[in-house]
């Protein structure tokens, strides 16, 4: 009982971890954009901005209605999406957004997922 009651925690300390850093990776990026003075810079983050919301958008169109329409979206359809989409960034990147997005984070991907979900959500409103 106390093993499962353990895992069980454990289980919802590493999801809340999980949200936490990756909120925290794209609250970096966010504020990076709005506190950087350097122009090519900032053209660099709307570049990531706008190739992550191209990227949301397409694969929207071309994946995730069509399995919506016929109610097949699940969560593996759902885990499926975000990973062709971040491999569609990360394809679609520039070699100064890839560098510029390793040398201030630990983990691109998790920022890259950060900034899918945010444009997911900016999409549903």
């Amino acid at each position: 009982m106390s093993q499962e009651i353990s895992t069980i925690i454990f289980t919802i300390v590493e999801s809340i971890a999980g949200i936490l850093f990756t909120y925290l990776a794209g609250y970096a990026a966010v504020w990076l954009k709005n506190h950087v003075k350097n122009e090519k810079v900032k053209a660099i983050l709307t570049d990531i901005q706008s190739t992550v919301t191209n990227s949301v958008k397409i694969t929207y169109q071309t994946y995730v209605e069509n399995l919506k329409k016929e109610n097949l979206f699940d969560k593996e359809a759902q885990a499926k999406a975000l990973a062709v989409t971040k491999a569609k960034v990360l394809a679609t990147l520039s070699e100064d957004a890839k560098t510029l997005l390793i040398s201030n984070s630990q983990n691109i991907e998790d920022v890259i997922t950060y900034l899918i979900e945010k444009a997911i959500a900016e999409e549903k409103k």
